[in-house]
């Protein structure tokens, strides 16, 4: 993924997590926000690219800068657990 220039650190995040879990933003808006983040808008995956994808983690933590748990992490979170069950969550 090529990002645009000055993107910041948490648009990135966003943008690779919605791309990841196929949740590109389909209104006018919010789709120019998620398109100003890239350099070049890279195409979306596939479902078995992103299935192999997510069989790949292994070894990952999930951590925040903010106070943790913000709830949209969990639920993040447990979307990816239940699709990689190497996962581990440490409370």
């Amino acid at each position: 993924m090529e990002f645009a220039p000055g993107a910041k650190r948490a648009d990135k995040a966003n943008a690779i997590d919605l791309y990841v879990t196929n949740q590109i933003p389909e209104t006018k808006l919010e789709k120019q926000q998620y398109d100003a983040t890239f350099k070049t808008i890279p195409e979306p995956l596939t479902d078995r690219e992103r299935h192999e994808f997510l069989q790949k983690l292994d070894g990952v933590a999930c951590s925040s800068d903010a106070f943790f748990p913000f709830p949209d992490n969990i639920h993040r979170l447990a979307k990816v657990i239940f699709l990689s069950p190497s996962l581990f969550l440490i409370w």
